[in-house]
């Protein structure tokens, strides 16, 4: 990287405007102009990498940055597999054990083989739709270069974590709170909130890009955090249930 400084300046005015014209003012209206459905699910999809994926390559692309190293999946690196049962087994039970994840696929009334293919399908999904568009975004192109300015990989995994979080605000606090979890009039809870909830899980996937620098890695460990609390809308939105 010849020059991480101006990269991560560049990375983080992107993220400024990423924050109020994408999560603030930019899902607000996605949502307003389509019916929720498949269309819906499927233009968003298309809509978040465009954001997440495509537009800061291009901008990497632009000044001059690497991004083949970003796109690695180290298959074969050392204790990819076992960090991925481990770590994996790990997320997935403790989503069951905070999260109604349960409850939700129990009031489907599917049979066994079903609840297998919604899982598996939203598994999937939420890789692609969370995992790939906010780990390339925050864990390869920000936190890479916080790395390389901080010179510390700790330094640059709470950092970015905090900046997860934080963008997350002005579309937490802009939009209509009506069943929105996170939302409030107060902007320094709606901070609060982001900070408590999201960073966590921001922590942990950026210790892994630390250690890994597999994009493949903590696309599928951030699939494993989504895919059973999303099961039920996944197989409501796709399979009709």
């Amino acid at each position: 990287m010849r020059r991480p400084a101006f990269e991560l300046t560049a990375v983080l005015i992107f993220l400024a405007a990423y924050a109020i014209l994408f999560t603030g003012w930019g899902l607000s209206a996605f949502h307003a102009a389509f019916h929720p459905g498949r269309l819906e699910a499927a233009l968003l999809v298309a809509f978040k990498l465009l954001v997440h994926v495509a537009a800061p390559a291009l901008l990497l692309f632009l000044i001059g940055g690497e991004l083949r190293p970003l796109f690695q999946a180290r298959l074969a690196t050392r204790g990819f597999w076992l960090g991925l049962v481990v770590l994996g087994a790990a997320v997935v039970g403790l989503t069951l054990l905070i999260s109604p994840s349960l409850k939700q696929l129990a009031g489907l009334h599917a049979t066994p083989l079903a609840l297998a293919g919604i899982i598996g399908g939203s598994f999937a999904w939420l890789a692609v739709e969370a995992g790939l568009c906010e780990e390339f975004l925050f864990r390869a192109v920000l936190q890479t270069r916080l790395a390389a300015v901080f010179k510390s990989e700790t330094a640059a995994v709470v950092t970015a974590a905090l900046v997860f979080a934080l963008v997350h605000v002005p579309g937490l606090w802009m939009r209509d709170g009506a069943g929105f979890v996170g939302h409030s009039g107060s902007l320094i809870q709606v901070i609060a909130y982001a900070i408590a909830v999201l960073s966590p899980a921001g922590l942990f996937l950026g210790f892994v890009w630390a250690r890994t620098r597999s994009l493949l890695l903590v696309v599928l460990l951030h699939a494993c955090v989504d895919a059973l609390p999303n099961a039920a809308d996944f197989a409501r939105t796709w399979l009709g249930y």
